[in-house]
Formats: structure tokens, sequence, C-alpha cells
């Protein structure tokens, strides 16, 4: 039977369903508001917020001073960095002192409909699963809105034969799923950390690794409340170039974890990314103006990747153009 909202208070109750939703902040006082109400506003109430202000210069200190106060129903815990560790620092040290029985991550520019946490809460027990995937919107800095993954249909994984299929599913941040708390933590002393010398698709990997670790995943296009918003100042329309390549090591890690698992359908898969990758990658060498020896070195390093990447993507066909010497 479905867990109503009457179950899900009682396992309040019983304080056992506590959610931890970690926060990664930088410089983000004119999207945090929104983001914070919108987590006061939640209709699950038996939530642990942890905020790692991440070295902000502006406002956003303040901003997160200001909640805890207007927001005494939350058991918020504030968290200051001296100097900037980056995204993948700051969920380090979210997931240290995180004690719920859930794992939610949300970034700063985006926000959530009030009954957000309720409804994960709700799937993941319901189908007993390690990890529970959402749906979400997209949302640009107009307001404009259309949804994402609308055309994957609900579905349960299993770490079995048949998981190859998860290869559909397999390419997600961490903002977009509930974890259980005991596939990031499987000892007390020992967790799941992000890489932090991965800027770009560390939280790809972080998910992955926890993937690896899981018996049951759900997939569902109920819990759509998850708003993504897309803005000039957001780590991907701002990326540079370094940061853009530590999205190829992420993806090559990805790789050799499904390989390792023996997923074939879903290492394909990131193989397939990994391709578009290196193209976005090869494309700004046009547009910006790097170090030569940094320019060479990456150079070598794609041309040693490029033959492994062609080889693994059968039936895609690419054409082959020279740009300096680098085939793409």
């Amino acid at each position: 039977m479905l867990l109503t909202t009457s179950h899900v208070k009682n396992k309040m109750d019983k304080e056992n369903g506590l959610v931890s939703i970690i926060i990664p902040i930088h410089n983000s006082q004119h999207f945090l508001e929104k983001c914070l109400d919108s987590i006061k506003n939640q209709t699950y109430k038996f939530i642990e917020l942890i905020l790692i202000d991440d070295a902000s210069t502006d406002e956003s200190g303040i901003i997160c001073e200001n909640f805890k106060m207007k927001a005494p129903h939350l058991k918020t815990k504030i968290i200051k960095n001296l100097l900037s560790e980056g995204a993948s620092g700051s969920r380090n040290k979210g997931l240290d002192f995180a004690e719920g029985e859930y794992i939610v991550f949300i970034d700063s520019d985006d926000y959530i409909d009030k009954t957000y946490i309720e409804d994960l809460v709700r799937k993941i027990e319901h189908n007993k699963a390690d990890i529970e995937l959402f749906s979400y919107y997209r949302e640009d800095e107009n307001g404009y809105i259309e949804r994402g993954n609308e055309n994957y249909p609900d579905k349960l994984f299993r770490l079995d034969n048949n998981y190859d299929f998860f290869a559909y599913y397999a390419h997600r941040g961490v903002w977009s799923c509930m974890f259980r708390r005991s596939i990031i933590y499987q000892d007390n002393m020992n967790h799941l950390i992000f890489n932090e010398k991965i800027v770009i698709g560390e939280d790809l990997l972080f998910y992955t690794e926890a993937l690896s670790r899981a018996e049951k995943v759900h997939f569902t296009t109920e819990c759509s409340k998850y708003h993504y918003v897309i803005h000039p100042g957001s780590t991907y329309s701002s990326m540079d170039l370094k940061k853009a390549y530590t999205a190829i090591e992420a993806y090559k890690k990805v790789v050799t974890i499904f390989e390792n698992l023996c997923l074939e359908k879903a290492a394909t898969s990131a193989k397939k990314y990994l391709v578009f990758k290196l193209h976005d990658l090869l494309g700004s060498f046009k547009q910006i103006n790097i170090d030569e020896n940094l320019y060479n070195s990456l150079k070598k390093e794609i041309q040693n990747l490029l033959p492994f990447v062609l080889l693994s993507v059968g039936g895609i066909k690419f054409k082959i153009k020279w740009y300096n010497g680098i085939v793409i």
C-alpha cells in the first residue's frame, strides 16, 4: 500500500525519518532567499538543513543567519568556510555533519515545491529503494520552464543482470536524487565523498559511486517539483577550459565503475557522453587562449582518448576535421 501523509507523519514522530538537506553556497544572494523559503515552506517538517557558506563575499552569509532565526522549526546548521573550497569541498563538510536517514542535495540557486520532500520520503519508502531519482523542471532566468526527463517512464531497478537498462537513467546530478543514509555511510568512520579535484561532473561521479552500492533504485516522474535554474553565473554557463576538462576525468571514472559492475549498456552510454564532452572541449580550443604547455598537454590527452571513445560507440558516425593537429 502506498504511504499516506499520515504514515509520513508517523515516521516523523518516531524521529527516524529525518531528512538532511545539504546546500553549498557561494555568492548566491540573488537566489538564496527563494531557495531557503522553499525549504521553510515544506509540508514535511522533520528536516535538518545544512548550509555551507563557501567564503561568500556578498550578503549570502547574512541571509543564512536571518533565515535560521525566522525558521526555528528547522534544525539549521551554518558552516562557514574562510577560504573557498568549491562545491565538492562544501558538500563534503555537509556530509560530515548530516544526521538524517535521508540525504538530499540542493543547489543554492534552485528551489523546490512545497510537497517535494514529503513526496520523496513517501516514494523512497514505498519502493524500499536505496536511491530515489526524480524528474525536474529546467528554468531559465526569465522564468521559462520546461520539464527534464519527461520521456522516461517510472521504473524500479535492481542491481542484477537486468540493471544494464539503467543506461537511460544513469547520467544524473546529485540534486536530482534522494539517498538513503546507509548507501552513503556504510560504517561510522568512512562515507562517500565528492572528488574535490573534479570541478565539473563531481556530482555525477558521486552519484555513480552511490549507485554501485545500491540494490534498488527507483525513478519517478511524479515528483517533478525541483526547479533547476540556469543563469549566466551558474556553473555550466561560466565554466572555463580547465573546469571543463575535469568533466572528462569524471566520465572516465564513471565508465570504469560501470565496467567493474559488468553493466555494459551503462558503460557504453557513459562513453557516448564522454564523446560529447570531448567535442565541447575541443570546440572551446578555437575560442579560448590558453597556456601553450597546457594546450599541448590537453591535446595529447584528447588524442589518447579518442580511439578509446570511437571504438566504444559503434553505430555513431563522426565527421573528422583537423584543428591545429587535433582530430575532432
